[in-house]
């Protein structure tokens, strides 16, 4: 394997078709600086919606010891508060992704609510694959779902 250090602002190398993917560091995060919550989860076409309590979400992510009301609580209020198709996938996706990474094993069914949820809307396809990747880990929680498991991981490849 080979790795490269890149010089805050230097581009990697990397392969015509790959150079699409790259995306240039938040300069907040260049110079040791705290970055606003816009620029890592931007909306094409809509008002930016993580912009505090939508992070926040994200920051609730604490394994086992995540407060799950209040997780629930948040994306509830967001989705209230933002109806455009866009943002409903995004906080859905956010939603899911809080429980899918702090404990999904207690959590199969609100990270499969969730998901699911969130494909109606989503259109963005390497968030959509984490849906499915999602939907899969939580299905394959249950042994007598592998079947539906394997069906969720495949339809995220297709």
């Amino acid at each position: 394997m080979h790795w490269v250090t890149l010089d805050h602002g230097e581009a990697p190398e990397l392969p015509s078709g790959l150079k699409r993917f790259w995306r240039e560091p938040i300069p907040a995060w260049r110079e040791g600086k705290p970055g606003r919550e816009s620029d890592l989860f931007p909306i094409e076409g809509s008002p930016n919606i993580f912009t505090g309590t939508t992070f926040a979400l994200d920051k609730l992510r604490a394994a086992d010891m995540t407060p799950w009301d209040e997780v629930e609580k948040r994306a509830n209020e967001l989705l209230a508060k933002f109806t455009a198709p866009a943002d409903k996938g995004r906080i859905h996706w956010q939603a899911a992704h809080v429980y899918g990474q702090s404990d999904i094993r207690g959590h199969g069914a609100d990270v499969i609510r969730h998901a699911k949820e969130a494909l109606k809307y989503e259109r963005d396809p390497v968030q959509r694959g984490w849906l499915y990747m999602y939907l899969g880990d939580a299905a394959g929680l249950d042994w007598k779902s592998k079947d539906e498991a394997t069906r969720w991981y495949l339809k995220g490849v297709i």
